[in-house]
């Protein structure tokens, strides 16, 4: 046993292989042989009078289009470039939501068969693709009727100017990078003096790559725990998002893998991803203290400048990675793709072009889930939002320490009292793993009312830090919590048992959301609100248990494991990553043809690719697009060796946080 959390990603390693080593296998799709004889029943008349036509026609009915191209089972989307190129057909998606879980069909029928007259008769086909699935009770109003291969090029003539306008501009500064290379390596920029040799010398991809590999010396080496934390909460998050897009994917045996996994309680560990954020707001709470602690401390600079400074450069520093998103999400990906049909990616390819300044605003996450650009970017409205507040939470700690610790108590009892009032009154009766419909995460996930009791801890957790780094600093001897708490963090045992208190807190927080999820009708509405109150906070104050040791010097061990120059390089794409895993999921699962099953080697298959995929293209970016801005940054704006604050993003600035001292107010 070398920590504690170590063990707690073995065991849900563990856990999630053996349940998908228990699923039922299945080695081939049987055929239906009644689908032809279906089809001309279920059809519309006038569609089904072009069905029968085409089987007379033929020579042999199992050579037709309708036989050879068409699905036979429910998630089978048959062969849709096949039916694309065959004269007079038509390819038509059916698909339906069950729950989580997304079904659908490909059929290849007679152009006669228009999507007008099939929307007509959706019960029929309810009826038709419950019966390729073996169930029962599809909901009509639920059911997508889609001609695939209009919708595809229909989305690619959306996007192709976009995207010839994106490739000209990324050519022309990939072109500036290599020249700037060039004439870097040729020492011209040795002593640059001029303004447009400084610009120029931004550009040069030996400096961003060298920037990016340089291993940086921060003042404290014990918060480079922080790279691991991120690193291996980024590994969650991907996990969580790939279990939600694999709901969607036309795999054969999805129901039955459905069935025998949401159950258990490694199901539970996967669909609790989404804590992973709340952990990434307590790290940004914890350097947005740790920043304007250090900004505010002089009387001088406690103004509106140097406030709306920090403001600007954290804007301009974010912003060529999120708009890189928006550009892949709006053009690059709809024009790439000419497969069986994802309607979610054209959901966002069409919300991107109406309102894609919204989150260039950072106000999205107040918009309709059906508008929003980039869905996934709603943790960074939020963590932009909280750290708009952060000075004015900083601020009062400069007059007086009571004054601080008010603002945080009054903050917390507002998230609490609008969490409450928000998830009872809208009658929310659901968790984080299962939310029952749009209204949990439109009036409630994405808010940052009921999300910004994770950040606050975070800056209770530097406060805690900080009075530890006075205290050492200053030699002297106190008789407070603080001092009194690292005292016994000497001892071993004590500082394993704060170790295993935080990792029980962890996985209670997870076990409820199990449990919650198995018997919701048992939990009453006000139990359902207490527990919706009280499970991210719990699970981020196990986190802090845990981390504290080690960033106050105690935890050698934690330390050393999370603080690995490993997890450097990593640590640094982390944003990027973030920002850009969604797209790629979507991209990849959406060439997901039919035929493919649920198996072990699949899932943890797709993980690692998309893993791999996503790192890839944030390094890329990062050099090609945001190292350029932070060079200009640096070259032209005097930040007082301020560093860039936010939770996943250059771990190895951030880290080279100030230690000011905490003022009291005495």
């Amino acid at each position: 046993m070398r920590t504690p959390i170590i063990l707690w990603l073995a065991l849900l390693l563990s856990q999630s292989s053996l349940a998908l080593w228990s699923l039922p296998r299945f080695t081939s799709s049987p055929l239906s042989p009644v689908l032809p004889n279906l089809m001309p029943r279920f059809a519309p008349p006038a569609c089904a009078a072009a069905i029968l036509s085409s089987l007379v026609k033929s020579k042999n009915p199992l050579t037709s289009p309708l036989f050879q191209f068409s699905g036979k089972r429910a998630n089978d989307l048959g062969d849709y470039a096949a039916c694309r190129d065959s004269a007079g057909s038509r390819y038509i998606l059916i698909g339906a939501y069950l729950g989580e879980v997304f079904l659908r069909v490909g059929l290849c029928l007679p152009v006669a068969c228009s999507v007008s007259e099939l929307s007509q008769h959706k019960a029929r086909f309810a009826e038709l693709l419950g019966r390729l699935a073996g169930i029962a009770g599809i909901d009509p109003s639920n059911l997508h009727i889609l001609d695939v291969a209009k919708e595809n090029r229909e989305m690619a003539s959306q996007s192709y100017a976009g995207a010839v306008v994106f490739w000209i501009v990324a050519g022309a500064i990939v072109g500036l990078s290599v020249l700037a290379t060039v004439l870097d390596l040729r020492g011209r920029f040795v002593e640059a003096k001029s303004t447009l040799s400084k610009v120029a010398a931004c550009f040069s991809l030996r400096r961003s790559i060298t920037g990016f590999l340089k291993a940086e010396n921060p003042l404290d080496p014990n918060l480079e725990i922080f790279n691991g934390v991120r690193v291996l909460t980024m590994l969650w998050i991907v996990i969580c998002h790939l279990h939600e897009s694999e709901m969607m994917t036309p795999t054969l045996n999805l129901l039955q893998f459905f069935d025998s996994l949401q159950h258990t309680l490694a199901y539970s560990y996967v669909k609790s991803g989404g804590l992973s954020v709340d952990v990434f707001f307590a790290i940004s709470g914890f350097f947005a203290a740790c920043s304007f602690f250090h900004v505010l401390r002089s009387p001088s600079e406690r103004n509106w400048r140097t406030i709306l400074k920090s403001y600007m450069y954290r804007y301009v520093r974010l912003l060529p990675i999120l708009a890189f998103t928006i550009c892949l999400v709006t053009f690059l990906i709809p024009a790439a793709r000419d497969q069986p049909f994802n309607p979610y990616m054209k959901a966002q390819a069409a919300n991107c072009r109406r309102t894609w300044y919204m989150p260039l605003l950072y106000v999205s996450n107040f918009q309709p889930l059906s508008d929003i650009c980039v869905d996934w970017n709603w943790y960074l409205m939020n963590d932009m939002q909280f750290f708009l507040l952060a000075p004015f939470i900083v601020l009062p700690f400069m007059f007086k320490y009571l004054y601080g610790f008010l603002t945080l108590l009054a903050l917390t009892v507002a998230s609490v009292v609008s969490t409450s009032i928000v998830y009872s009154r809208n009658g929310l009766h659901n968790s984080i793993a299962k939310p029952q419909g749009g209204n949990y995460y439109e009036i409630f996930y994405s808010k940052p009312y009921c999300r910004i009791v994770p950040y606050l801890l975070g800056i209770v957790l530097y406060l805690a830090y900080q009075e530890t780094k006075r205290i050492q600093r200053g030699g002297t001897t106190s008789r407070g919590f603080i001092s009194r708490l690292n005292s016994a963090l000497s001892s071993r045992v004590w500082r394993y048992s704060v170790y295993a208190i935080g990792a029980l807190l962890m996985n209670i927080s997870v076990t409820g959301i199990h449990l919650f999820d198995n018997n919701p009708d048992s939990w009453g509405q006000p139990l359902a609100t207490a527990f919706e109150l009280a499970f991210r906070p719990t699970f981020i104050f196990g986190v802090m248990c845990v981390l504290y040791p080690a960033i106050v010097g105690k935890g050698n061990i934690m330390a050393a494991v999370l603080g690995h120059p490993f997890f450097n390089p990593a640590a640094k794409l982390v944003y990027g990553a973030y920002m850009v895993q969604l797209a790629l999921m979507q991209l990849m699962l959406g060439y997901t043809l039919s035929g493919h099953f649920f198996s072990p080697g699949w899932v943890w298959g797709n993980w690692f690719q998309l893993v791999m995929a996503a790192f890839a293209l944030s390094f890329a970016a990062s050099i090609v697009f945001e190292s350029p801005v932070v060079a200009l940054l640096k070259t032209f704006i005097s930040r007082g060796g301020r560093p860039k604050i936010d939770a996943m993003s250059k771990p190895a600035v951030v880290i080279q946080c100030k230690e000011p001292l905490l003022v009291r107010g005495e």
